[in-house]
């Protein structure tokens, strides 16, 4: 079957949906319910890709191989994220923000587009399209299963370079981040004053959450001191001014990353915020191959 991560939970929950083909047969044949059927499947393919913020969720990418109701042949390209059982009291985190968004927020928003009248606003959404999402309930607490598609095969993206990972982006690539980061921002501005309720927190209060739940200011503040020594020691003491300036920058940042309140996302012109972006987060599709640094 290929590389699973071994068992997730504890306790009497403890289940692999990995371990065996069961659950990802499941997936694909409802997956394919609403296509072109299925007859029989071929080939699986699974590879671990490790386990995220602090072993918050755990991932796998995945290909499978199968025939098609007409007995033509298919393949799928997922990923695959577990999270960890956890008390909903206490399930915060990228990846629990993340399935609480795309099980009622994004599915409204993109109704939202599908019906604008601009017939390509559904397009102005660029993220994973979601194959599968569920929520399961346990007695020791929740855990969610959530499949998307894997950009980097099915729309031949790539992921940053090493080298512009560490160094930062080039104004290339931050151009076309910041381009993208203003659709969604416009888009989501148009679909939050179309709503006939003022209070967008009272249909979806985990929008209130805080884009880095699990750092506190003080913990990232220690952080980018630490990050402060390191460049400081790199150029023998003398900082450069637009490293000095990158660093004020930081820290502006980090002090505006609390928790907004109701005026906040009320105001006329406030949009939705999903959390913070990472550059591990994103991925390019370039009308050629870019050389690897």
């Amino acid at each position: 079957m290929g590389l699973c991560s071994g068992k997730l939970g504890g306790g009497g929950d403890c289940v692999d949906i990995l371990e065996t083909t069961a659950w990802i047969r499941g997936v694909v044949t409802g997956h394919q319910a609403k296509r072109k059927g299925l007859s029989k499947f071929c080939k699986f393919s699974f590879e671990p890709l490790g386990s995220h913020c602090d072993d918050e969720e755990s991932s796998h990418t995945i290909s499978v191989a199968f025939l098609d109701g007409k007995g033509q042949p298919r393949e799928v390209n997922w990923i695959i994220g577990v999270s960890k059982i956890k008390n909903p009291s206490i399930s915060h985190g990228p990846f629990n923000a993340e399935c609480q968004a795309r099980k009622s927020f994004l599915p409204d928003f993109s109704n939202f587009l599908r019906n604008s009248s601009y017939k390509r606003a559904i397009f102005l959404v660029n993220i994973p399209d979601l194959i599968y999402l569920e929520e399961k309930t346990y007695l020791t607490g929740k855990r969610f299963h959530l499949v998307v598609e894997n950009v980097l095969i099915t729309k031949k993206c790539r992921r940053l370079s090493p080298s512009l990972l560490q160094a930062g982006l080039d104004l290339t690539h931050l151009n076309v981040a910041l381009a993208t980061l203003a659709q969604f921002h416009a888009a989501s501005l148009a679909w939050k004053q179309s709503l006939q309720d003022d209070s967008v927190l009272d249909v979806y209060p985990f929008l209130s959450k805080p884009p880095c739940p699990m750092m506190s200011v003080e913990e990232r503040q220690d952080l980018l001191l630490k990050y402060k020594m390191v460049l400081t020691k790199l150029h023998n003491n003398q900082l450069p001014e637009r490293l000095a300036l990158k660093l004020d920058y930081l820290e502006q940042v980090n002090q505006k990353l609390t928790e907004p309140d109701e005026k906040e996302i009320s105001h006329v012109l406030a949009t939705v915020g999903l959390g913070a972006v990472s550059p591990l987060d994103l991925a390019f599709h370039y009308p050629f191959a870019p050389s690897v640094n």
